[in-house]
């Protein structure tokens, strides 16, 4: 076995070892987990290349590794902006070049990734994965971590941030279909509370507390509009027959609200007769 086979397989030991188990986004440490483990020989390596110690320095990076094997890299810090690929040989290219703290991830079926920063107005990342290309899809906003995917695919997303701009919180829309956003609520965050009905449509609550009611997303119409105006992080759901009962973990006193399939109106339940009638309670 040569010297650059022996190279090759203990940086590759060393990286699956180091990098398992963090399927989906997390800040780690490299310094800590990789500093002295990755060693190549200086003869080996190329200098028309940049290695992973090159970049990690007093650096605390973010990692995301796809289910597609893919590990991107982001520092936390604006001394270091971009996002980095990592590849088997220890060497890394910078294929995003503005931006820092790039965290949020979200994996598509297809092998794409939508990203967020914590930074101001960095908007919204795809990474192709056929292509190995970033592409700016949306461009306001930051800090959009929460996603919910639907049975056909697309994808909801809301910010845990405040903002100014009406442009950078309430819902956006991933059209998997196009690989396009666009805006569908433009009030609020923390949306994170969401539950699938019939015709891809979906329920959604915020679990702020400056944020009330509960929504629908229509799917047909591409549009959230809001179904009941009172109570606040509505964020059990439960199927019945026809419908969907909802209530709150953290505001019990709201009581229940009841979502009917064939209207697609929701309604409260205002005592035990209700409730039975709705087939709710035996």
């Amino acid at each position: 076995m040569t010297k650059s086979q022996k190279v090759f397989i203990s940086i590759s030991c060393i990286l699956v070892a180091c990098l398992i188990g963090l399927m989906g986004y997390g800040l780690y440490d490299l310094n800590k987990q990789l500093d002295n483990q990755i060693t190549i020989v200086e003869e080996e390596k190329d200098p028309n290349k940049t290695y992973l110690e090159d970049i990690q320095g007093n650096e605390t990076l973010n990692v995301f590794r796809t289910s597609k094997g893919t590990t991107f890299l982001s520092s936390d810090s604006s001394s270091l902006s971009g996002i980095y690929l990592l590849h088997e040989d220890g060497s890394v290219t910078l294929e995003w070049d503005s931006g820092y703290n790039w965290k949020y991830n979200f994996e598509l079926p297809n092998g794409n990734v939508l990203i967020s920063s914590t930074v101001s107005s960095t908007g919204i990342l795809l990474y192709n994965f056929e292509t190995n290309v970033f592409s700016l899809i949306y461009d306001y906003g930051n800090t959009w971590n929460y996603f919910y995917k639907l049975s056909n695919g697309n994808v909801l997303i809301s910010t845990s941030t405040t903002a100014s701009s009406s442009n950078s919180v309430g819902i956006l829309f991933y059209d998997a279909t196009t690989s396009q956003i666009r805006q569908v609520y433009s009030f609020g965050k923390y949306y994170q509370n969401f539950y699938e009905v019939p015709n891809f449509n979906v329920l959604i609550s915020s679990s702020s507390s400056s944020v009330s009611g509960i929504y629908l997303f229509n799917s047909a119409m591409v549009e959230v509009t809001k179904i009941y105006n009172t109570g606040k992080k509505w964020n059990i759901f439960e199927k019945e027959e026809n419908g969907i009962k909802i209530s709150s973990s953290s505001n019990a006193e709201q009581g229940m609200v009841y979502y009917n399939f064939e209207t697609g109106t929701c309604a409260p339940v205002e005592d035990d007769v209700e409730a039975t009638e709705l087939g709710l309670v035996a």
